[in-house]
């Protein structure tokens, strides 16, 4: 089974991302080389673009920042 990379579920506090995910983003950062592929992050609920851009800040991969929204499927933010 090939690894796909690095998954962090992602807190956002006040609008901004949580000091916790930014700890859980760096330990994916030293990971991420043993295991290959990228750092990316999910935020379960209410989120923003300007979260996206601030886990991207913090390691996720350009492309990795995925948010769910309510009882929405996962959407993929740099998709839209």
């Amino acid at each position: 089974m090939a690894n796909e990379g690095v998954l962090v579920v992602a807190e956002v506090a006040g609008g901004s991302v949580a000091t916790t995910t930014k700890e859980a983003l760096a330990a994916g950062r030293t990971l991420q080389p043993q295991l290959g592929g990228e750092v990316a992050a999910v935020v379960l609920g209410a989120s923003s673009d300007a979260v996206a851009k601030e886990l991207i800040a913090h390691g996720v991969h350009e492309e990795r920042p995925y948010l769910v929204i309510g009882q929405q499927s996962l959407i993929d933010r740099t998709r839209r």
